[in-house]
């Protein structure tokens, strides 16, 4: 597992590749490239709307919780998912969308996926997508505890 700091080159790069393998294959090419555009890049000037959160995910077998917080926009997300994982852990990183504003992204996103790979690098990735399955948020982060899981649900912001 490579050490990485949010924020690095070597982050946004692993950050890159958790988001091929999770939308490869399930949105078209001209979308997924899209998605990847939008990730905040250390090397160039932002195109996306980002900051920073927190991430809490616990998963025991096949029932689980999330909990994003975005302190600077005093919102919180809660969500129970089914999937298969064992993990309890804190991610710290970047949440970004490809909305012009935060209230878009908080009225719009009805749930959620999320992985944590080993493979790549320990990076946490959680995805929201509206009632019609598009994405319209990602948040990027590295793991502080153990577990692999790739689970998903519904939830809401707060």
């Amino acid at each position: 597992m490579r050490n990485l700091q949010v924020g690095s080159i070597e982050f946004y790069q692993a950050c890159k590749e958790a988001t091929i393998k999770a939308y490869e294959g399930k949105v078209s090419k001209d979308t997924l490239d899209g998605i990847v555009k939008l990730i905040p890049n250390p090397a160039a000037n932002g195109t996306s709307v980002s900051c920073a959160g927190d991430v809490n995910l616990t998963a025991a077998f096949i029932y689980g919780t999330v909990e994003c917080k975005l302190p600077s926009k005093n919102k919180t997300f809660q969500g129970e998912h089914w999937g298969i994982g064992l993990a309890g852990f804190r991610a710290s990183g970047i949440f970004y969308s490809a909305y012009s504003n935060w209230d878009a992204v908080f009225d719009n996103a009805t749930a959620y996926h999320v992985q944590c790979l080993g493979a790549a690098a320990g990076i946490v990735q959680v995805n929201w997508f509206n009632k019609d399955g598009v994405p319209v948020a990602q948040f990027n982060g590295i793991a502080g505890g153990l577990g692999v899981m790739q689970v998903g649900g519904k939830g809401s912001w707060k």
